[in-house]
């Protein structure tokens, strides 16, 4: 992602790793995924605050 500062870069992947965390320990559980052939995408809801979150990968 050479269009990011080290600050946005190091911001992403605290979220990515808190996403990963979360969905290991059981917090983030993930109801469905899809893979189009370009784009992988994922739905979740979290546990404790039933908040759904709609996760889309990079293209291929």
């Amino acid at each position: 992602m050479p269009w990011l500062t080290r600050g946005e870069i190091r911001e992403v992947s605290n979220e990515v790793q808190q996403l990963y965390d979360d969905i290991r320990l059981g917090r983030l559980i993930i109801h469905t995924h899809a893979d189009d052939g370009q784009t992988t995408v994922a739905v979740g809801t979290y546990r404790d605050t039933g908040k759904s979150v709609h996760l889309r990968g990079a293209q291929r």
